[in-house]
């Protein structure tokens, strides 16, 4: 089968496509949009709405009657914005898992613990991470690398939290997998909102993809990705889940991600202001639109129980050294609704039902005649018990 010839100039790309069926409202603007895009990359966002092919085809070459140039036009503006809002929110996040990552592997290891083989698994892939380190640093103009190289000259790497601001976020997701120490991975995960250290990895693999997917302008609407988040059973009534050989995973399409990406950013406290923006974005398109990322019917609703919660645990975090019986006889809106259990027995304390009281080893440990709630202190990070 020989490759056959694309249109070679404007005029006749436009031509083509309108002899294929699709309407050109304003064929100046069209020309315009052709020349400054390009045939081939507008393509991707026409293909579906082509007629389905015939069985000894791959594809049709012919659009569904209705089809307009200026519905594709749009459909690829839309996807520029969502590049330009999802790489601000995953860049947050790359930022508090390099600053949680470097303090934690600092305060146990010392400040040059990524030169340390002992502390990574793999010594191949260790070693190659720090040849690109390595080059990233010869080849940096960065002031603070400058000030290294000026004042010291060992060891040649910069210390720890100096060198992870050289790292791209697959290279620093790639340090944090082949970490060995688990409670560090595991306080990490729990520092940025992710259950377990296997969700952290993960997630910041996904994250990585994603983020070159935006950097490298590619196309997120109407996409499947390569990689697919982790089951987050924290998350699993906000996710879209799907069979996947017969097993239920979350759905690899842009939605599940977006997801994800508030609940973290909800657990930074960070503003309000995104959330909202990311929801004029979407309300823009069309429903089709937005089923073809993988978007629910009732996305609106769930997007904003997803809002409420993340912002109820950012506000007011989990108490600590507090029992089971305490968090039922504190009011809903001190507890950070650290589990589905809590959300049961807080559930309770609304209906003005008697809570339920815990297991013989529990009281044990708290005993609940000896200590009461006392109310929320100024520094609301902090419960405080007094004695009876």
């Amino acid at each position: 089968m020989r490759f056959s010839k694309a249109a070679t100039t404007i005029d006749e790309q436009v031509a083509l496509i309108q002899e294929r069926g699709m309407q050109v409202d304003d064929i100046e603007a069209a020309k315009k949009w052709l020349e400054g895009v390009g045939y081939y990359r507008m393509s991707a966002y026409w293909l579906p709405f082509e007629e389905p092919p015939a069985e000894d085809q791959t594809r049709s070459k012919k659009f569904r009657p209705g089809t307009n140039f200026t519905k594709i036009h749009d459909l690829y503006v839309f996807d520029r914005r969502l590049r330009v809002v999802l790489l601000e929110a995953i860049e947050r996040i790359e930022i508090h898992v390099r600053s949680r990552w470097t303090y934690r592997m600092s305060h146990a290891y010392g400040s040059h613990a990524h030169l340390d083989h002992n502390l990574f698994a793999g010594a191949t892939n260790h070693a190659e991470q720090l040849v690109r380190l390595a080059r990233a640093v010869e080849k940096s103009e960065e002031t603070f690398i400058q000030h290294y190289r000026t004042k010291y000259t060992e060891p040649f790497s910069p210390p720890l939290w100096a060198s992870t601001e050289l790292m791209t976020m697959g290279e620093l997701s790639k340090w944090v997998q082949a970490t060995k120490d688990n409670s560090i991975k595991s306080a990490v995960a729990r520092d940025i909102g992710l259950p377990t250290r296997e969700t952290l990895e993960g997630t910041l693999q996904v994250f990585a993809y994603v983020r070159n997917i935006c950097a490298h302008h590619g196309r997120l609407w109407n996409r499947r990705l390569v990689k697919r988040l982790p089951y987050i059973r924290r998350y699993r009534n906000d996710l879209v889940i799907a069979a996947v050989q017969g097993q239920q995973q979350p759905d690899n399409r842009i939605y599940n991600v977006i997801v994800v990406l508030l609940q973290l950013l909800h657990s930074q406290a960070t503003d309000s202001t995104y959330f909202a923006r990311l929801r004029d974005l979407v309300d823009d398109i069309e429903d089709q639109d937005r089923t073809s990322m993988g978007f629910p019917d009732d996305w609106r609703d769930q997007a904003l129980k997803t809002r409420e919660r993340s912002a109820l645990r950012s506000i007011y975090p989990r108490p600590q050294r507090l029992g089971l019986f305490h968090l039922c006889q504190m009011q809903p809106q001190h507890c950070g609704l650290a589990s589905a259990r809590h959300r049961r027995l807080l559930s309770q304390l609304d209906k003005n039902l008697t809570p339920i009281r815990p297991r013989r080893s529990r009281l044990r440990q708290f005993p609940p005649p000896r200590w009461q709630f006392a109310g929320m202190p100024r520094q609301r990070s902090r419960m405080s018990l007094v004695r009876i």
